[in-house]
């Protein structure tokens, strides 16, 4: 039979176990070292409990189920909390002291040894042990309890030995079953919520490390999470502080909030998800972005829709680059377009100056031979005027087109620009302020001087017609390192150091579509009848010939701003040019060999030159001219010839003639200068070159120069 103490006894432990399991479970989540000696005291505790209310078996010689504790607590707890467990116990039996306090302390020894043996045999894989495995620990931990009452003194220990025998046998291997089967269950469950516990961290985790936004609600449009991107847009510490909130109780302005839950019970009522949709979302910073948003219905094991989960990804970004992208293509677009129409103007400037050269030419020897009080004559004026006014204008086609021709030299900006400031405030007039803001120590540019006067005059004649009536233009120089960013915002410019020179007006302003259109040809915003739409072209055309490259920017009503961005040629010695003050006399006696394609050019250029006391000998191809040199009874001084010409080009034709007459001088003429210079391989050391149209004056005096110029070794 099992005395009642004991069963008594057991029931105390196995209530102190549930208690233990109840009250204890939040010792996990400290650190493993301080949860196991809390545990090893509250275990100790326990079996302080079981041990003041022992079944007696005579004066000094006590049995409870300190056994069992500790078996089972070296087995689920490990070294740390058994020993702590241990030390209470084995303090508390010396306390109670009896002539079976040193078996006790034995018992307890061998109980908690015996308990890590069976726990570090099994490698600690305690959730599968079974109750059978518990039941054989309880007989092999009780069966060395009774062997070890054999230590106490003289008869007493078989004594004790043989009335505990029954008892022990029966009640506590099934007392260490059950109250191992108690602390499985409860590893199990702690294994359990830890695990849990891991998997909510891991999608923690996981959901914080995706780069989008991610939130869920339930049906009524309360959020039930987010992840930490969501919960920074919506200004919130931590995602947790968002449950059980709604959209308008975020930072979202009222009517945006509004709109995402009329999408939430959109996507709730139908069961369908609305995928990849552009909206604006306004985060709790002020900062607004584009977000490309998904919604999907949240289903429950029952078909039930009982909320949404949504992702949002930032494409502020993303929207910033193609805007940029688009952007860059229209201004490819632009420079393509411009290259094309100065291509287009070059050639229609080369065949027009032929006419007007014509023109010009029959108009002046024609006003030779009429009175000039003659109506005729003032009508003869009036073609003149006409023919100049429209050779102005071919003249702006190609500065536009980049085939005038140009001698370029290094120059002082600064002193430049303040040579022309007089000529610009009398351009600009008297009710424009003119502030001119000069950077100091900088670099040399090399530009024709007149275009760079062209430039400053066209610039500031636009920003005068943008001002109307009163305002100021400033007129700015600096110097600019391009780097790569910065010539990835301007397709035209490329990295290097340049020469900066700005002029801003306060005038009306441009709005972006007319930026884009400003530098085509005879494009103009100004009334009919009171500008060409050439300006603006010929500062481009003139720009783009050295190199550079412009910037435009502009807020209606507010002005405009012209950056123009030319090469920096580093430190230079800037010399006062000489300049002769002795005229040369324009009329002559020489023989000049004239090749013209241009039959009426041919003619009128001719009677020019004879006007002027030349000799000429004319010829409309290269194979004339070369046969009418042979047959010359008189030696040929000067050739005066078209560029291009069918058969042989002018250059090929002057060798050929240089062979025949040494120190022959050439002069070359066209229409289409620069780009047919460089194509026909003349070099600028040895080039003489007079562009179409050009008037009697100029094509005598020119000739003059050429022929008065020293002859040395492999001149024209």
């Amino acid at each position: 039979m099992i005395p009642l103490p004991v069963l008594q006894n057991i029931a105390f432990l196995l209530a102190a176990a549930a208690i233990f399991d109840l009250t204890t479970h939040k010792l996990q989540r400290r650190p493993h070292w301080v949860w196991q000696i809390l545990s090893g005291l509250i275990l100790g505790l326990i079996g302080i409990g079981v041990m003041l209310t022992p079944w007696t078996i005579e004066s000094g010689i006590v049995l409870d189920t300190r056994s069992i504790l500790i078996s089972v607590v070296g087995l689920f707890f490990g070294t740390i909390a058994v020993v702590v467990t241990m030390a209470v116990t084995i303090i508390c039996r010396i306390i109670q002291g009896g002539i079976g306090a040193t078996t006790g302390v034995y018992v307890i020894f061998a109980s908690g040894l015996i308990g890590l043996i069976w726990r570090y045999w099994r490698k600690d894989l305690l959730t599968g042990i079974s109750a059978l495995e518990l039941y054989l620990l309880g007989i092999v931990v009780h069966t060395a309890m009774l062997l070890l009452m054999l230590t106490l003194p003289g008869n007493t220990g078989w004594k004790t030995l043989t009335s505990m025998v029954v008892p022990v046998m029966l009640a506590y291997p099934l007392g260490t079953t059950v109250f191992g089967i108690l602390l499985r269950e409860r590893l199990e469950r702690l294994q359990n919520i830890a695990a849990i516990a891991e998997s909510r961290e891991t999608l923690s985790k996981i959901l914080n490390t995706v780069p989008q936004g991610i939130f869920w609600k339930d049906a009524n449009g309360r959020y039930l999470g987010c992840n930490q991107i969501f919960a920074r847009s919506a200004g919130l510490k931590m995602p947790d502080e968002i449950i059980g909130k709604t959209d308008l109780e975020l930072p979202w302005p009222k009517d945006y909030a509004e709109n995402y839950r009329a999408i939430d019970l959109q996507v709730v009522s139908s069961g369908q998800p609305r995928l990849q949709y552009t909206e604006i979302l306004h985060q709790a910073d002020g900062n607004q972005i584009t977000t490309v948003t998904s919604k999907v219905p949240l289903i429950n094991q029952h078909g039930e829709i009982f909320g949404i989960l949504g992702v949002f990804g930032d494409i502020t970004e993303l929207k910033k680059i193609e805007a940029e992208q688009i952007k860059l293509r229209e201004q490819l677009y632009q420079a393509t377009k411009m290259e094309s129409i100065g291509r287009l103007a070059g050639g229609v400037a080369h065949d027009f100056n032929n006419m007007l050269g014509v023109i010009l030419g029959f108009t002046e020897m024609s006003m030779r031979l009429v009175d000039p009080s003659t109506t005729v004559y003032k009508h003869l004026q009036e073609v003149c005027r006409a023919a100049e006014r429209s050779s102005d204008l071919t003249r702006q086609l190609l500065a536009f087109a980049r085939k005038q021709t140009v001698n370029p030299e290094l120059l002082d900006i600064n002193k430049t620009i303040e040579g022309m400031l007089k000529i610009l405030t009398r351009l600009i007039g008297e009710h424009i302020r003119l502030v001119w803001e000069p950077t100091a120590n900088l670099g040399a540019i090399k530009i024709d001087p007149s275009q760079l006067d062209q430039i400053l005059a066209n610039l500031c004649a636009n920003a005068r017609d943008a001002i109307g009536k009163t305002g100021m233009i400033t007129i700015t120089t600096g110097a600019l390192h391009a780097d790569a960013a910065f010539c990835r915002n301007l397709p035209e410019s490329y990295p290097g150091d340049f020469i900066v020179l700005s002029i801003t007006d306060s005038g009306c302003g441009i709005d972006e579509k007319t930026i884009g259109q400003l530098f085509e040809p005879f494009f103009t915003t100004k009334e009919f009848g009171t500008g060409t739409g050439l300006g603006l072209a010929t500062v481009y055309g003139i720009v783009k010939q050295n190199h550079g490259f412009i910037k435009v920017t502009s807020q209606p009503g507010k002005g405009t701003c012209f950056k123009i961005f030319l090469p920096d040629h580093g430190p230079a010695n800037f010399e006062e040019p000489v300049t002769s003050t002795v005229l040369k006399p324009v009329a002559g006696h020489e023989t000049i060999l004239l090749v013209e394609d241009e039959e009426a050019i041919l003619t009128i250029t001719s009677m020019m030159l004879e006007a002027a006391g030349y000799r000429v000998i004319t010829a409309s191809s290269p194979s004339e001219a070369i046969k009418a040199a042979q047959n010359s009874q008189c030696k040929v001084q000067l050739l005066l010839s078209d560029v291009v010409m069918p058969g042989m080009n002018g250059k090929e034709m002057a060798e050929r003639l240089k062979e025949m007459q040494p120190g022959l001088k050439c002069l070359f003429m066209s229409g289409y200068t620069a780009d047919v210079i460089a194509r026909q391989d003349l070099s600028e050391e040895s080039l003489n070159f007079l562009a179409k149209p050009f008037n009697s004056e100029e094509l005598t005096r020119k000739v003059r120069e050429v022929l008065d110029q020293q002859t040395t070794p492999g001149s024209n």
